[in-house]
């Protein structure tokens, strides 16, 4: 038999303002709640997100964008939580729909820290331990013992990604 559950949250406020009359500025905060629940091993998600985005743009020609996310996952390693913030820069060079050659044109530039909780086996940095699977047979008479066994070993060099 096979079930599963999944629930989704979404909350998302804007906010929008200009301080000269050649600028905009925009804001919003988000905030998702996601969980999914699965037969089988590891197959459980929870996942909570809070998310800032700040947008100012000059002139419809200067750009910047910051992004605040704190992310937390039951599949996060090392922690839980982790906070990925995000900047980019952006130039509009060339704006013009009646150009004959080249009618827009941007350069942009961004940096951030990316955090991922998609890592292929829940618990994947503790090791996993199993018994009752096999015998080891000592001594004149064969005697035989069960024991446990280590049948994954912990995997630590997980780490968060900038780019």
């Amino acid at each position: 038999m096979f079930s599963f559950a999944f629930s989704w949250f979404t909350s998302e406020t804007f906010y929008n303002s200009k301080f000269t009359d050649d600028d905009n500025f925009n804001a919003s905060l988000l905030y998702v709640n996601k969980s999914e629940i699965r037969d089988g091993r590891y197959n459980t998600f929870f996942r909570t997100n809070w998310m800032g985005t700040f947008h100012y743009d000059l002139k419809d020609k200067y750009i910047a964008d910051v992004t605040l996310a704190f992310n937390g996952s039951n599949r996060s390693y090392p922690a839980k939580w982790s906070f990925s913030p995000t900047v980019a820069l952006g130039w509009i060079f060339a704006n013009d729909a009646d150009a004959s050659v080249l009618n827009y044109g941007k350069l942009r530039a961004s940096f951030g820290i990316l955090h991922t909780d998609y890592v292929p086996d829940n618990n994947i940095w503790s090791s996993a331990w199993d018994a009752g699977h096999g015998a080891v047979y000592f001594g004149k008479g064969y005697n035989q013992l069960w024991g446990a066994f280590i049948q994954r070993f912990p995997n630590t060099s997980f780490s968060q990604s900038s780019y």
